[in-house]
């Protein structure tokens, strides 16, 4: 996981970088750029609307080990494409590099997630879940510290071909994952001659595509509420650490530290990482405890309510009273950890016990759409207006419209008997499934 969130950060870590490498020729302009810069992004998410919905059926089809190694495969092969892509300054073979990357990318959390189940039970999930989270975030970490260091000494290609050695020692542990698995099965079996197969190796083909339709038409209206959160409020924190970086070195940085554009870049990423921080240190206290003391919906508004927070620090305004950038960071990492720990038990609670894995599969679909459609708009926007405060202003409006689905969440619940609000609930207690895309 620490290897697929690295090299998912890594054009947002590296953009400035980047920028000098495609225009400095003159072949590529500024504006060009920045809509490529976020394509890289939105081709990531487009494989993973529709994914997710078939993910189940195909893990029952070939087992949690085979999808692993196909998942691997699939991101190893997507960021070799990438790097050689940066390496030739072709930005065609680069965006075909993170399609393919990112039909690993976000279906390895899933699969990640199963194997996580099958070995932790229902008892140590939530903890399970949350280290997983922190070591996953780690990676974006370790890559807003490194890879602008890297990228301004030697060039953005040494940064992606770091992301790419990365990725290759995480295939290797998954070799080691899937031989432990099977160590651990050929014992149980020994200790154990009459039980049955485990669901890791192989699967059964159960669902049929008629039959994932119908049980995507019979999900229940609260669990549509928990979705529209779910994609509003991600598509306002993920899609913003995509630009993050050169926004923070154009308004807060730029001419202002010493050392000139190279240390500005450095004191971003540093200033991206809190963000990511704050969910690798804090996601396993804050799941423990909304499993004790519940009142997820809640958690949502607040959630919400950061989010308008921080963008407004953003704001020209705000810049002029000299609110420091980091105050935003911190407000946005204190968002994206409340909302990462509560929304996905929301969105398992609001269905049946039958109905779970599709319902995270379409929610992760709803996530990914919103992840595909802001990078987009976010370009769109820069082109236009070529100023980063209306930029901060699109992910406000996302924002404003992630709270008050939140609140709609919270009323609906409780206007259908608050089934949101138990202290424990069945499903994992703190769960990523993005790219994310989480």
């Amino acid at each position: 996981m620490i290897g697929s969130y690295f090299v998912y950060d890594l054009p947002a870590s590296t953009e400035d970088n980047l920028l000098e490498r495609f225009t400095r020729s003159g072949k590529m302009s500024v504006g060009t750029f920045e809509y490529y810069f976020n394509l890289l992004y939105s081709v990531y998410s487009l494989p993973n609307i529709l994914l997710p919905l078939f993910f189940g059926w195909l893990i029952d089809a070939t087992g949690t080990r085979a999808m692993l190694m196909l998942l691997n495969t699939f991101l190893i092969l997507g960021h070799a494409a990438v790097t050689l892509g940066c390496f030739i300054r072709s930005m065609p073979l680069m965006l075909f590099g993170r399609a393919v990357f990112g039909l690993g990318g976000e279906s390895l959390n899933v699969a990640a997630t199963v194997v996580l189940s099958e070995y932790f039970g229902r008892k140590e999930m939530a903890m399970a879940l949350a280290f997983n989270l922190c070591t996953a975030r780690a990676g974006s970490v370790l890559n807003d510290f490194i890879s602008p260091v890297i990228a301004d000494m030697f060039g953005a290609p040494a940064a992606f071909s770091l992301g790419f050695g990365l990725l290759i020692i995480c295939g290797g542990v998954t070799i080691l994952l899937i031989r432990l698995d099977i160590w651990v099965e050929n014992e149980i079996a020994r200790s154990n001659p009459g039980m049955v197969q485990a669901p890791t190796k192989h699967g059964e083909l159960k669902l049929g595509l008629a039959g994932l339709v119908q049980h995507v038409r019979h999900l229940p209206g609260l669990f549509w509420i928990a979705c529209l959160v779910c994609g509003t409020v991600y598509a306002s924190i993920l899609p913003f650490n995509n630009v993050a970086s050169a926004l923070l070195v154009e308004e807060y940085f730029k001419g202002k530290k010493t050392g000139g554009v190279a240390a500005a870049r450095e004191a971003a990423g540093q200033t991206m990482s809190l963000v990511f921080a704050s969910a690798a240190l804090l996601s396993p206290i804050a799941g423990v405890l909304t499993d004790k003391l519940g009142f997820r919906t809640e958690q949502c508004v607040l959630s919400g309510g950061l989010l308008v927070g921080a963008f407004t620090l953003l704001l020209p305004f705000s810049r002029a009273a000299m609110i420091p950038p980091e105050a935003a960071m911190i407000l946005l990492g204190l968002a994206y950890t409340i909302f990462a720990t509560v929304i996905w038990p929301c969105v398992g609670t609001s269905v049946g016990e039958d109905q779970r894995g599709m319902a995270y599969g379409t929610a992760t679909a709803v996530q990914n759409l919103g992840l595909f459609l802001t990078p987009l708009a976010v370009a769109t926007v820069r082109a236009e207006t070529g100023s980063f405060a209306a930029v901060v202003w699109l992910f406000l409006g996302i924002a404003v419209v992630g709270l008050f689905s939140s609140f709609g969440l919270l009323a609906y619940d409780r206007a259908t008997g608050s089934r949101l609000e138990g202290r424990r609930v069945n499903s994992p207690g703190v769960v990523e499934l993005v790219g994310g895309a989480f």
